[in-house]
């Protein structure tokens, strides 16, 4: 007789939906899960940048007001709701389409 094996599997849309990226007009974006902040810079920011030879990081525990697999640093955010100031990748993709005419 072979041991019988149980498999649970769970799908959860909440950490999807807290991870939406959020821009800034400095072309930086960040996503949120569990109170900490992914910040990196946006496609349009690389495509006109090239490399990046030099970021300036935030030292450790600096409180800070404020694509894909790649990003620059982490940090704990201590004013969450500051976020919302930021825009959305609709509004985002309109900010770009005015910075280009």
């Amino acid at each position: 007789m072979s041991p019988s094996m149980t498999i649970n599997r769970s799908f959860s849309r909440y950490s999807a939906l807290l991870s939406v990226k959020k821009y800034s007009d400095k072309h930086e974006w960040i996503t949120v899960e569990g109170g900490i902040g992914t910040v990196g810079i946006s496609d349009f920011a690389q495509d006109k940048l090239g490399d990046i030879v030099y970021a300036q990081l935030p030292e450790v525990d600096t409180e800070l007001d404020q694509e894909g697999e790649g990003w620059l640093f982490k940090i704990k955010l201590s004013k969450e709701a500051e976020i919302d100031e930021l825009m959305d990748e609709e509004a985002y993709a309109a900010f770009l389409e005015g910075e280009q005419e």
